[in-house]
Order: structure tokens, then sequence, then C-alpha cells
């Protein structure tokens, strides 16, 4: 080999050990300096806010599928915290349900077009029980995709208070914290649930007239799941989903005192100056819509490889769930689209805020995580929210290097948010 050639090829093959130790940006930009703008990102808006609120608890950890690779930073959370660290994915779940139901109507077992009463192909039995506990009104009109869109009318016994007129001694109060205040470790069963919707006729509205976010509209899809499937909720998307995609530390308990299990991100309330710890939670009502527990990189890597139809599902179906029927502005089927953020799902349960999206533009995944409600007054929640998204933008900015100019509504966030939350006495839910 002449002199000339050996110089060419020890040069070529430092800048191609070079390319491969930092991955780099078209501008230059490695996985470690993005990862440490994310961090100086982080620890100044939350610390800006952390001071002006005068908290002494709290933080966030952002989690991203970069064309770097994988970012993970975090801001006033403990330092055994990381990206395989446990926490509460709350109304995530629904990406979960969603995704079930388009796999099964995929193997051809379910239409989505079906009414809930109609009986499942090839079975003898309905997609729902036909018994009293289910004489919801509007049934017999009632659609798989209806309840997938949140347009079925399916009345939320998680947010909102049974009516005054009706004959019933938990008439004007929340049916779940009625029971709980009296057994505090109770256990719903979604026939009870679903027994006392029937029994009082509640419903918001005629079905596909009108959109209303519903929890427990959303616990009956996992009832359709189960008596499609002919095995449990858990079993099926472990199964078809969680497995075949490698996410062995997502569950979805259903515990009456759900605890954490340690490495965990320890989740709390600030109310009245006073922390509460919310570690242990009551699961039983959260079937199919709240109750998943999961890590950062498990969420992640689960959002990544769902909308990039890579997870079970074609990408043909993702983008019919991305847009649903049409018929909501930012809804589809148990999927959001958050200007400035993307496709995904937001979560809110005690003591855990998670906003999870993906870009298909820039192909940018990420996962935003705080561990901390702050309900000192009726504003510091609703602020809260807008640092956090505030915080969600420009973390994605620093880390597609490409300027947003659609910001999110931080009012519509707020208002969903508050109705995955359920069951909460410390924030009243809107219609």
């Amino acid at each position: 080999m002449k002199p000339y050639q050996l110089f060419l090829s020890l040069l070529l093959f430092c800048l191609i050990m070079t390319g491969c130790t930092q991955k780099t940006t078209e501008t230059g930009v490695t996985l470690p300096e993005i990862q440490s703008r994310v961090t100086t990102c982080i620890d100044s808006i939350w610390g800006e806010y952390v001071a002006e609120n005068n908290l002494s608890y709290g933080g966030l950890a952002i989690s991203a599928f970069t064309s770097q690779g994988l970012l993970f930073a975090k801001s006033g959370l403990t330092q055994d915290v990381n990206i395989h660290s446990f926490f509460r994915g709350a109304s995530n779940t629904k990406t979960y349900t969603a995704s079930s139901i388009m796999l099964l109507q995929q193997r051809g077992l379910l239409n989505i077009n079906d009414c809930i009463t109609d009986t499942i192909p090839g079975k003898s039995d309905s997609y729902i029980p036909n018994n009293s506990d289910y004489n919801i009104p509007y049934k017999n009109q009632i659609t798989i995709r209806q309840l997938l869109e949140h347009r079925a009318g399916v009345f939320d016994l998680t947010n909102f208070p049974i009516p005054d007129t009706c004959n019933a001694v938990y008439a004007g109060q929340n049916y779940l914290m009625f029971m709980e205040s009296f057994f505090p470790a109770y256990t719903f069963s979604m026939d009870e649930l679903f027994r006392v919707i029937s029994r009082h006729q509640l419903c918001d509205f005629s079905p596909d007239s009108g959109f209303q976010y519903t929890n427990t509209g959303y616990s009956l899809l996992g009832i359709i799941i189960e008596r499609v499937s002919g095995q449990s909720y858990q079993d099926f998307v472990s199964k078809n989903l969680l497995i075949p995609n490698s996410l062995l530390y997502t569950t979805f308990p259903l515990s009456t005192n759900s605890m954490l299990s340690e490495p965990y991100i320890s989740g709390k309330i600030l109310y009245n100056q006073t922390l509460i710890d919310c570690r242990k939670q009551n699961f039983s009502y959260e079937f199919a819509q709240g109750n998943l527990v999961t890590t950062s990189l498990d969420l992640l890597t689960w959002l990544k490889t769902w909308q990039k139809g890579q997870a079970g599902l074609p990408l043909s179906s993702v983008q019919q769930m991305r847009q649903g029927s049409g018929a909501n502005s930012d809804y589809g089927f148990g999927t959001t689209y958050v200007n400035g953020m993307g496709y995904g799902h937001t979560g809110a349960i005690a003591g855990y805020l998670s906003f999870m999206f993906y870009s298909p533009e820039e192909d940018f995944t990420m996962l935003l995580v705080c561990n901390l409600w702050n309900m000192n007054t009726e504003e510091s929640f609703y602020e809260q929210i807008g640092v956090l998204s505030d915080i969600f933008v420009k973390c994605k900015e620093i880390c597609t290097g490409k300027p947003i100019r659609q910001k999110p509504d931080v009012e519509q966030l707020y208002k969903r948010l508050v109705l995955e939350a359920g069951k909460n006495p410390l924030i009243k839910a809107e219609r």
C-alpha cells in the first residue's frame, strides 16, 4: 500500500471511530451535550417554580429517544431515581386498552362499529354481559368505536357525583369516595359500578351526539377485551403487547392496597402546606383506564414502538387511532394530539403527572414524569401544569434543534388531566 493510501485509510478509520464514539446531529451536537442542555433547562425552569412556590418536595424526569440515542435527565428527584424506577402511569393505560381493541379487530375477533350488545363474532355471548347490571342507557346504540372516542355518553363514576335527584344514600356524592369513607380498603367490582349506572340510568348524552372524557367508559372496553379474548386484561395485554415488545416491567394491578415496588419514584400531594404520601392506592376501580404501573424506559419504548407501527399494530391502524372518526378535534382511539407535543396521551393519578408524546415529523419520542401535585391553592395545580408543558416544549426544542411555534393549550391540558385524575376531593372536574 502506498504511503498516501495508508494515510487516507487511517484518516477514514479515525473518522468512523469518532462518529461511533459520539453520534452527532447535523449541527454537530452530541448526546452528552444535548443531555446537559436538557438538564440545565429543567433545573432552571423547575428550580424557579420551586423557589416561587416555596416547595420542599417535588421534581421531574425527562426521557427521550433522540436521533443521537436514549436520553434521561431529572431535576429535584432523589439520586437513586433512574429510567428504571417505577411510577403510576395513570391514563396512559388507555393507549394499551385502545391498542388491544384494535388488535382484536385486526384478528377478526371484533368490529369497532358493532354495538356493545351485539354478539361477539364466533361466539354466542354479547360484548357486554346481558344482565341488569349492564342495563346502561342507550346500550343498544353504543358502539365500540364511540367508547374509544369518548362519544358514547357513558357516565363517569370516577369524576362526577350521583345526581341529587337519585333515590340513594349516596345521592349528591361521588360514589367511590362515599364507599371509601365507610370502608377505606373497599374493593370495587366492575359489575358493581355499572350496576350503579344502570340502577339510576345515568348518562351524559345519547351516543355520538357529543364528547365527554370518561374513565368508566374505558373500563367497559376492558370488559369487552376480556369477553372477546377469553383472557384477563392483564394476561391479554402481557401476551400480545408487553412480552413481544420486551416491556417486562409494566403491570396493571387491581389491588385495593397497591404498593409500588422498589425502586420507585415517590409521589406526593401538597395540600394546606402538608405533604400526603401516595405510594399506596386503591386500584380496584381503575381497571383498563388508569391502573398502569411502569418505568420511564418501558413507557417510552411502548410509545415509540406503538406510534411507529412496530408494537403489533401496523402503522395504518396507528394512524386510524390518531384520527378516530374525525368527530373530535384532538382525541382519536386512546390517542390525543397536543400542539407542540405530538400524538400520545397524558396521565394524572394522585401524586403523579405524565406527558408522553411522539412527533412523526421528527421521529421524536419524549416522556415527562412529575412526582408532585401542588394543590396548595386553587390556582397552583393549573400553574404547575403550565410549567410542565413549558418544560416539555423547551426540552423538545433542544433535542430536535427545531423551534416550536404552536404551543400547547394549557387550559385544555389542565381540564383533561383533572378528568384523568378522577375521584379526587381536591379538584373539581368539569364537563
